[in-house]
């Protein structure tokens, strides 16, 4: 068993690809493809303030030079973003847009580079799908046949993108293949008991290619004081964010069984209207006066009058 500090954390996982090999192994693993060279293309963005009550998103673009197992090299755009809590789609689809968009993501010639989102989920979108899930635009023919086109820096490549996603509660407890295996430092369930900023790592570092640059890195992590005491404040953060949203579900209850309160009451009040019009019409047509009719009600006799009037 092997401690390391656990990467679901925002600090933790800046820490591990902050690391170039480290980077470099998890999205080879990922991609299937060896990434040869790796640089960041902007600035990360780290949204977990209190502005964005479900939002908690890692977000870092690389380009990144990689290798398929032909040997062809193409020069991509990666854009990474790990999400600890749920958040609405319409933020990935802007973050996505800008990528598009974005005239730093061209390459040497000024051709736009192919980008493959990558997600990194705290949750599940899907319980029966796998941990890992891939999303290839490949073109096809009109009966759904697979077509063999040169998509490399070409027409289709620079107006499509690859997406992976990582569902990590649903990550086997053995793992099946690279990519399960290096993802499996991000477990849950295998956080330490006292202590969730730590993770024991059941396995062997050599098991998988890249591995042991991983856990070494994260390994490492736990002796860093400064990540340490930010991994201290999004657990704060966190915790005010469970809390507002308790608060959050009480006054929205509250809100509810006040209206249902008030829909009764104006029910009720109308019955009792209805009610109260029928015995006015009653009483006039015996030919009872309204002050008469007031007496006999017992209610105010501009009332009596208003609902006489109704009547009439």
């Amino acid at each position: 068993m092997i401690e390391i500090i656990n990467p679901i954390y925002d600090s933790a996982f800046k820490w591990l690809m902050d690391d170039d090999r480290s980077a470099r192994a998890l999205l080879s693993a990922l991609l299937k493809k060896r990434v040869e060279k790796l640089s960041l293309m902007a600035n990360e963005h780290i949204l977990n303030d209190k502005k964005h009550q479900d939002l908690l998103v890692f977000r870092r673009d690389f380009s990144a030079t990689i290798v398929s197992d032909d040997g062809t090299q193409e020069v991509v755009c990666i854009e990474l973003q790990k999400v600890w809590q749920q958040s609405e789609l319409m933020r990935f689809r802007r973050y996505l847009g800008s990528q598009y968009t974005d005239e730093r993501n061209v390459d040497d010639d000024g051709k736009p580079l192919h980008i493959y989102s990558i997600y990194l989920l705290g949750h599940n979108i899907n319980d029966d799908a796998p941990a890992v899930i891939y999303v290839d635009p490949m073109p096809k023919d009109y009966d759904g046949n697979g077509l063999n086109l040169d998509l490399d820096r070409g027409f289709i490549n620079s107006l499509t993108h690859n997406m992976i996603i990582v569902q990590i509660p649903n990550l086997p407890v053995k793992p099946r293949n690279a990519a399960e295996g290096l993802l499996a430092v991000f477990d849950q369930r295998f956080k330490k008991a006292q202590n969730q900023h730590i993770i024991q790592y059941i396995g062997n570092a050599d098991d998988y290619e890249g591995l042991d640059y991983i856990l070494a890195r994260l390994r490492e992590g736990i002796g860093d004081e400064t990540t340490r005491d930010i991994m201290r404040n999004e657990d704060d953060y966190n915790a005010d964010m469970e809390d507002y949203k308790k608060r959050l579900e009480r006054s929205e209850k509250r809100l509810e069984e006040s209206t249902q309160k008030l829909a009764q009451s104006e029910s009720e009040k109308a019955t009792l209207t209805k009610q109260l019009g029928a015995a006015v019409r009653l009483l006039s047509n015996a030919g009872m006066s309204v002050d008469e009719i007031a007496a006999q009600l017992g209610i105010d006799p501009h009332l009596a009058a208003q609902l006489k009037a109704s009547n009439d």
